[in-house]
């Protein structure tokens, strides 16, 4: 490769692309695990989990046993955090998050970005005291009341009227985990004060100030303080002191695993990378060791070597650069467009973060090292022999070219690697998208409701309100029948841990799936009803349930080889016993297929989703906005959260998996371009070394052709070995890339396809690489 355009080319893009997706999966990773925390003393704050909670974080009660029972933490503040909550001003809903607060929140979190008014205190977390709220910004102007912050304004949360004394910055409090929060409302002014009295199913977030070097004090403390729970509840809990990184990477694992999986790839990528350059620095060995003559020959010192070589190399580190910030910034825009509502938006400035900027730094200066340094190495080791000829060096069989030889072998196996990794990825994406939810999925439409009012709701009044709403509906025609139930196909309504009458407790019950429905529910979805009845309307109207539904398999797990009818459960560790009326089939509960011992609750809530199944699949398309002007005519007080289908629901579960493997495809499909450039670069350096033995050969009555066919066999025989190498690597690695990531496999077959797709496409470039000795060059001999 002479031309030193083609070669400042290639080397630009190689460091384009490499220290790009560097970068940016360092920004990821800093964005939503390590990232520096804007709160006061970030190194102090810290989280308590437990095998507790819808988030694995303790309950209110056992908050309190802490607070009373430890000392080696500074302040601890308990948080419970409900979405999708309708409040009212002046007679208009607004659907808000609303997280209950203990009244040391502010205690805890130090710095409060009040834009008016007041904070939440420590006397206003009492049953007894007056109800007040704090609303952050955009809630605020949403409720129309200017800028500026009036007194007196109040808030109509689950009936009850609440005074809003004060209001925060958007962004408060800084933590991933609450941003979306937009009031802050004293926890025991909870209207539904058993919300904080149970142990197992509300999202609570245990916030706590400690010295770091007390940690492990503090968690001793807290097993001593949660050791009453097994004592109540006959079951014991293990709980873990968290700092926020490790909160985080708890609370989204298999994210923070995808994202550190790509940021090893990216790794490879960098080290496939840097070999393809060293490929192309030994490619250019010839034309380094001619300026090398001539600097020699004119007298020049070490220090003018590495300054002519470093100002030739800086040209097309600046140029590059400039190629990195135009990319991560077209990279992190499209992300925000495309996946930024879902997973969070990434700012600009994360990419000039000091992580992420002391990364690029070092890999700039390493690249550069290595740059300067090769002809440095060169010149200072063979000093003044540069002025005599040296047709050594071009010995097919010399070192350099068996170095050059095994980083051709390694980056086709990485390469490899990755793609076939894309292709078990993309296989078990399509996996999970055979999955059926029932036989009912493609005419129904499943709409997100919340049955608000100035007042709470109770049973009657929603038994009441579905009947009107579902008699509005059934006035459009095409409608075969309306149920309601907590949670939407393919996911799971909660968990929870059920005992058996009668049963002695010998071991803590393993955790079930649970759902909220309303009677009809099995004929709506089309579950068959293997035995007994279903809900009547009295069934749902009553709390504690008496009767329930379980499916086959919570039937079959608990009760093998007895009738399951009659007997008498109780889910939420033992509170309210009820009669097991029927079995249904199973239904999945995930995207994955799997299905779960569950039990059906009978129940009439406010929130809840309308599952209408329509007489035609033709009729889903047309329907969701008719189907929802009808509820709003039928009930204006409705809240009509959003329309979902399956392909919608799909759609949302398979995004996190999806952004992965177009990542993953992305870094895969740059690596197999440097790689494809690393392997042209090393055949082009191997004919170019042999033009004096092809001449010779050709003059000696070897054809052109044969010559052609021999150099591109020992190209892709090269080639091969590292595909060889690479399929090995791949399956060695599998079983533990499903055990930590995705459950993901390939099949032999399309293994061997991939494999024969790439091996094509090094074909091609080595064939392209070798066509000089179709051309000997004659001429060279005979100067000689």
């Amino acid at each position: 490769m002479k031309s030193r355009l083609l070669y400042r080319t290639i080397i630009s893009l190689l460091l384009v692309s490499t220290l790009t997706c560097n970068l940016l999966m360092m920004a990821f990773l800093h964005r939503f695990f390590y990232g520096d925390l804007k709160v006061e003393e970030p190194a102090t704050l810290h989280r308590l989990a437990s095998s507790l909670g819808t988030w694995g974080n303790l309950a209110y009660a056992d908050y309190r046993d802490v607070v009373v029972s430890t000392d080696a933490f500074e302040s601890l503040s308990a948080n419970l955090i409900e979405r999708g909550i309708a409040a009212y001003s002046d007679g208009s809903p607004h659907w808000t998050n609303v997280s209950w607060t203990s009244g040391s929140f502010s205690e805890v979190i130090g710095r409060i970005e009040l834009r008016a008014g007041r904070f939440l205190r420590l006397e206003d977390d009492d049953a007894g005291a007056n109800k007040v709220a704090v609303v952050n910004v955009t809630l605020w102007e949403s409720l129309g009341r200017g800028t500026e912050f009036q007194n007196g304004v109040q808030l109509f949360l689950k009936g009850q009227a609440f005074e809003v004394v004060g209001v925060v910055e958007n962004a408060f409090p800084n933590l991933d985990s609450m941003e979306d929060v937009q009031i802050w409302a004293p926890l025991k002014q909870n209207p539904m004060a058993w919300q904080y009295e149970v142990e197992d199913y509300q999202e609570y977030q245990i916030l706590a100030r400690l010295d770091p070097e007390r940690k492990a004090v503090a968690e001793l403390q807290l097993d001593a303080a949660l050791a009453d729970i097994e004592e109540r509840l006959g079951f014991s809990y293990t709980a873990d002191v968290l700092s926020e990184t490790e909160f985080r990477i708890k609370r989204r694992p298999n994210m923070h695993r995808l994202f550190v999986a790509l940021f090893v790839v990216t790794g490879f990528l960098f080290v496939l990378g840097t070999v393809n350059q060293v490929l192309m620095l030994v490619t250019r060995s010839v034309a380094i060791s001619a300026d090398l003559k001539v600097m020699s020959a004119l007298g020049a010192r070490a220090k003018h070597v590495l300054l002519r070589f470093f100002k030739d190399f800086a040209i097309t580190v600046a140029i590059s650069l400039l190629g990195v910030a135009a990319c991560s910034l077209a990279v992190v825009q499209l992300y925000n467009g495309f996946w930024g509502a879902s997973y969070g938006q990434i700012p600009l400035e994360r990419l000039v973060a000091p992580v992420p900027l002391f990364l690029l730094c070092g890999m700039v200066a390493f690249l550069v090292v290595l740059h300067t340094g090769f002809p440095f190495m060169t010149y200072w080791f063979r000093g003044e022999s540069l002025l005599s000829r040296d047709r050594a060096g071009g010995s097919r069989f010399s070192m350099k070219n068996g170095l050059s030889l095994l980083g051709v072998v390694s980056q086709v196996a990485l390469v490899t690697i990755c793609i076939l990794g894309c292709g078990a990825f993309l296989k078990s994406i399509s996996d999970e998208g055979s999955v059926t939810s029932g036989p009912n999925e493609d005419r129904m439409l499943h709409v997100d409701i919340a049955l608000s009012g100035m007042q709470m709701s109770g049973f009657e009044d929603v038994h009441r309100r579905l009947g009107q709403i579902e008699g509005g509906l059934q006035e459009l025609g095409g409608i075969e029948s309306v149920s309601a139930s907590s949670t939407l196909p393919l996911n799971s309504g909660g968990w929870t841990r059920a005992l058996v009458e009668g049963r002695p407790l010998e071991s803590e019950p393993e955790w079930i799936s649970f759902c909220f429905v309303v009677p009809g529910y099995f004929k709506t979805m089309g579950l068959e009803m293997l035995e007994g009845r279903d809900f009547l309307p009295e069934d749902a109207s009553k709390y504690p349930p008496v009767n329930y539904i379980i499916n086959r398999s919570y039937a079959e797990r608990e009760f093998p080889g007895e009738q399951a009818l009659g007997r008498r459960i109780a889910p939420w560790g033992g509170t309210g016993y009820g009669e097991v009326i029927a079995i249904v089939e199973d239904q999945p509960e995930s995207v994955s297929g799997r299905v779960a011992p569950n039990i059906y609750v009978p129940a009439y809530q406010d929130r809840l989703f309308l599952h209408v199944l329509l007489e035609d699949e033709a009729l889903v398309a047309g329907y969701s906005e008719l189907v929802v002007d009808k509820i709003k005519q039928v009930d204006p007080d409705v809240i009509v959260v959003e329309v979902a289908t399956i392909d919608s629901i799909w759609e949302e579960a398979l995004a996190s998996p999806r952004l992965g493997f177009m990542i993953l495809l992305s870094l895969s499909l740059i690596g197999l371009v440097l790689s494809l450039c690393g392997v042209f670069g090393y055949q082009s350096y191997i004919v170019i070394l042999r033009e004096r033995e092809f001449a010779v050969r050709h003059a000696l009555g070897l054809e052109a052709k044969k010559l052609f066919r021999i150099e591109t066999g020992r190209g892709l025989l090269i080639t091969f070995v590292g595909f060889v190498a690479g399929v090995i690597g791949f399956f060695a690695g599998e079983r533990v890339f499903r055990a930590n990531l995705f459950d993901i496999s390939l099949p032999m077959m399309t293994a061997a396809l991939l494999t024969l797709g790439l091996f094509f496409a090094f074909a091609v470039v080595l064939i392209f690489a070798t066509t000089p000795t179709l051309r000997p060059k004659l001429a060279t001999l005979m100067r000689e």
